[in-house]
């Protein structure tokens, strides 16, 4: 009986979004609130843009040329997969990958403004939850500080709870709190 009723308690109480972590307050049905959270999410992700170095002219130089290279391989498609797997695990290539994720994520939130229709809105949510959710470049991030290539931010978006980056679950949270309603509007019969 008493796990019956602390698994109904429990069952009752809604856990504490996690856009509440970025914005106090946050609402998902209230435009302020989201314009809010887009801005607070772009100086998040700025950070970590900031913190992850350019590639050298050296370094940039030797990238293009290992990917011509490794194109000339394409004959022999298991010398090719291994060439690219060590081209895929240098730390040029995941600084560049890393800088490039950032960088997108970057202008993808920059693209927020009052004047959007509801139906730009929210195409503009979806990119950036898509971005959250994937796990690739927070990996890539945790992976080149751990190697002493960069030091990340100590920010909320890096964050880790349960187990996994805060970034993830709010992605998740966004497709299901603005994506899904925002179609829903625009999308009912008229």
């Amino acid at each position: 009986m008493i796990v019956w009723l602390s698994a109904r308690c429990l069952a009752d109480t809604q856990p504490p979004s996690l856009a509440e972590i970025f914005v106090k307050g946050f609402a998902a049905t209230d435009r302020e609130s989201r314009l809010k959270l887009a801005r607070t999410l772009l100086s998040e992700v700025e950070a970590i843009y900031n913190a992850i170095p350019n590639l050298s002219p050296e370094q940039a130089r030797w990238l293009a040329a290992e990917r011509e290279r490794i194109l000339k391989l394409k004959d022999d498609v298991a010398l090719w997969a291994r060439n690219l797997d060590t081209l895929m695990e240098s730390k040029e290539f995941r600084l560049e990958k890393s800088k490039n994720a950032f960088g997108n994520l970057q202008i993808v939130l920059r693209n927020f403004n009052e004047k959007h229709t509801l139906q730009a809105e929210v195409s503009t949510w979806v990119a950036v939850a898509w971005q959250l959710v994937d796990r690739d470049p927070f990996a890539q991030l945790e992976s080149l500080e751990k190697e002493g290539l960069i030091k990340v931010p100590k920010n909320k978006l890096c964050a880790h709870f349960l187990g996994d980056v805060i970034a993830h679950g709010l992605g998740r949270e966004i497709l299901r709190d603005i994506v899904l309603p925002g179609v829903n509007k625009f999308e009912a019969p008229k």
